[in-house]
């Protein structure tokens, strides 16, 4: 955890490596490279870009800005014979133009905060404790005690951690708050490898869960009534 105070570090990388459903996690930090366990391959972060952007003329990628509008990182891959290499974004799964193919899906979270306003993050991580990150000029870590006051960046409000829970699950329960068609929804599962998810599926709105494979798109739609039902 005390390497989110690295200034080098940009977010985190996550890889899921071939027949793992848990990926390998790690601190994303320019010019470093990380032996991925279980592989032969080494990924390195050989930049960073908060506003990437593509130039319509030349093509080439370049950083629009210095606000975090569009992070993305630039990954190499090499098992020593073969080097693949492309482009992550935080807001995107998949790449939004044609890229190499990667041998493991990876994902980049971004948790640079610039300028930003605010000065705390809470970053808790698997079989870890809970840490609060103060951002500024001198990056430091802090356990996240219960009952201690985190201001917020206008000092007048701060947020209280009330209790920390080791394996805990968040259970969601839908109501039905009328009887009229306002906005009638169905509550579906979409099962994978045996794990099931619920998505609430909105008439005529087009629903993007986020899958392993890629993004499944669900749409829940009604057929006209017939005229001989309508008489």
């Amino acid at each position: 955890m005390r390497k989110l105070t690295d200034p080098r570090a940009v977010g985190l990388l996550s890889v899921w490596p071939a027949d793992s459903n848990q990926p390998f996690e790690c601190v994303a930090k320019t010019k470093e490279t990380v032996t991925i366990p279980g592989t032969k391959y080494k990924v390195t972060v050989a930049e960073y870009l908060p506003h990437y952007s593509i130039d319509t003329e030349t093509k080439k990628v370049f950083n629009q800005s210095d606000e975090p509008v569009n992070p993305a990182v630039r990954v190499i891959l090499s098992d020593g014979k073969e080097t693949v290499e492309r482009w992550l974004w935080a807001k995107f799964l998949s790449s939004p133009h044609e890229q190499e193919k990667l041998p493991f899906r990876m994902r980049f979270t971004d948790f640079d905060l610039h300028d930003a306003k605010g000065g705390h993050v809470l970053a808790v991580a698997s079989r870890t404790r809970a840490w609060v990150l103060l951002s500024g000029k001198a990056k430091r870590l802090e356990r996240a005690v219960p009952g201690r006051a985190f201001p917020f960046a206008d000092k007048e409000y701060s947020f209280t951690i009330e209790q920390i829970m080791d394996d805990a699950m968040i259970k969601t329960q839908w109501k039905n708050n009328s009887e009229r068609l306002l906005r009638p929804a169905v509550v579906a599962t979409v099962e994978q490898d045996g794990a099931g998810r619920q998505a609430v599926l909105e008439l005529n709105q087009p629903f993007h869960l986020r899958m392993e494979s890629g993004v499944l798109v669900l749409l829940y739609r009604r057929r006209p009534a017939s005229s001989e039902a309508a008489r």
